[in-house]
């Protein structure tokens, strides 16, 4: 949720903690899965592309006279790299799925399927969920804002204002809902 929250809101400060993940790999969540580790620290060199293009849009949209920039190109060019970070973090949501899997077939095979533990991992699947129809509510949006304006793959306005309000609902309940997309601490 920080990186989410952090990459739509927090923009000035962004490289910092993208680059933190990359050297510390901070956000992988405790997962065990390597892919995911490397998934994750992916995603945050897409960023290093994504934060300056936008800190460059922003910049000559406020002073087009001190930054004359074609803004609706840098614009498209850094959705380019929100789209890679979604499509990254769909692969490796999907991993954190197989490995949440793995970790309840572990727990069955040497009796440690606790009701505490099998109530862990099942707040965890719902909220990996809703991460994942989040991440589906993102991708067209994305998609739409790397395309021209008179592309004829182009989303409606309704639709692109609709997949953003359908988003952020969504958001503030898994947020009021504590969800994490982090690895559930199971006692074994």
């Amino acid at each position: 949720m920080y990186r989410v929250t952090t990459r739509l809101g927090g923009s000035p400060f962004g490289l910092p903690s993208e680059l933190d993940n990359i050297i510390n790999s901070s956000w992988v969540g405790g997962w065990k899965d390597n892919v995911i580790r490397r998934c994750v620290i992916l995603q945050s060199y897409t960023m290093l592309g994504y934060y300056p293009l936008e800190h460059a849009v922003w910049a000559g949209t406020i002073a087009p006279k001190l930054f004359p920039l074609d803004v609706a190109t840098l614009s498209r060019l850094s959705c380019v790299f929100w789209v890679l970070w979604i499509v990254i973090d769909i692969y490796a949501t999907h991993r954190r799925w197989q490995e949440l899997k793995r970790m309840e077939t572990k727990l069955k095979m040497n009796g440690s399927l606790t009701a505490n533990n099998k109530a862990k991992i099942e707040r965890s699947r719902r909220s990996l969920i809703r991460y994942t129809l989040r991440l589906v509510l993102y991708l067209p949006n994305a998609i739409h804002w790397t395309l021209d304006e008179k592309s004829k793959f182009a989303l409606a306005d309704w639709m692109v204002n609709a997949l953003g309000l359908a988003e952020a609902v969504l958001g503030t309940y898994t947020y009021v809902n504590g969800d994490s997309i982090s690895r559930p601490k199971i006692e074994e």
